[in-house]
């Protein structure tokens, strides 16, 4: 709704509308849940609907942020802000554990009736 607005309004200014993916940082406390349980060996898996993710690390938003600011290619322009792949929860946590070096792992599938 707030796009919409200035979409509207402001046709004597430029503007860019940065549409981020789900933002994680050292200190994000979402994704540190998933990043114990990875930890742990484990992996959640929500079944019911097929979960996608999304995902951009802070630093790179901050760099996303800079590129756009008093550049005249993104006036006036939408972008959605992501590291360019949809993953699923296995596999993201497939990757958490490649890099965190976790030798083993167990999904818990989880039934939701919500989803």
């Amino acid at each position: 709704m707030a796009e919409q607005i200035i979409i509207k309004n402001c046709d004597r200014i430029y503007f860019t509308i940065l549409r981020p993916a789900s933002v994680y940082d050292p200190g994000d406390r979402d994704f540190l849940i998933y990043f114990k349980l990875v930890k742990l060996g484990i992996s959640t898996a929500l079944f019911k609907r097929k979960q996608l993710l999304s995902i951009i690390f802070v630093e790179d938003l901050i760099k996303a942020i800079k590129l756009t600011i008093n550049n005249n290619k993104a006036f006036n322009e939408t972008f959605f802000v992501s590291v360019g792949k949809i993953y699923q929860p296995t596999d993201l946590a497939i990757s958490f554990q490649k890099v965190m070096k976790i030798k083993k792992m167990k999904i818990l599938k989880i039934l939701s009736r919500t989803f």
